[in-house]
């Protein structure tokens, strides 16, 4: 039995004080913060107007949002909660931008030279996959599991339309064996 002003965290057998829990969610929140600040003071002036910074900052502010506001709760509640919407929201717009973010600069870099014309075909579109993603965490967080099913679903299939697109037209660029 866990004690007056504890709470159970069950992972690995693992058991720790509420407040334990709570200091290590704002220290995660720290640190991604200055993941967040790295990016934009490094990267800003080369990326500031492309889609895959703007997933990838966005995707770390959800996520030092998330811990920020669990670490908050769960000081103030001393009690450790299971993992709720907020956390799926977090997940879903925060992990899942900087997934599209990063895959949209780092696939055109393992297929090779040419760059631009695989980069223009996984970013194309800007405002689906921004739309798409933040309003599926949105709505997660709001308790619209549907809508955010919806939404989320609908970005996979955006993401699988471009990835076919780019597999596409490089198998089209392709010399012919002869």
């Amino acid at each position: 039995m866990v004690g007056a002003g504890r709470s159970r965290f069950h992972g690995a057998g693992l058991s720790a004080r509420a407040a334990l829990v709570g200091i290590g969610n704002l220290l995660v929140a720290a640190s991604a913060l200055l993941v967040l600040i790295g990016i934009l003071a490094r990267l800003w002036v080369q990326g500031a107007g492309r889609l895959p910074f703007v997933q990838v900052s966005l995707g770390v502010a959800w996520l030092t949002a998330w811990a920020i506001t669990d670490g908050i709760g769960i000081l103030q509640s001393g009690a450790s909660p299971a993992f709720g919407a907020w956390a799926g929201a977090a997940v879903i717009a925060g992990v899942g931008q900087v997934l599209v973010g990063s895959l949209a600069y780092i696939v055109p870099v393992l297929l090779g030279p040419p760059l631009e014309p695989a980069g223009s075909i996984l970013t194309r579109r800007r405002w689906a996959p921004l739309i798409l993603i933040n309003f599926g965490g949105l709505a997660l967080a709001a308790g619209w599991e549907r809508v955010a099913v919806t939404a989320v679903g609908l970005e996979v299939l955006d993401i699988f339309l471009r990835v076919l697109t780019l597999v596409r037209s490089r198998h089209d660029e392709a010399p012919a064996a002869g």
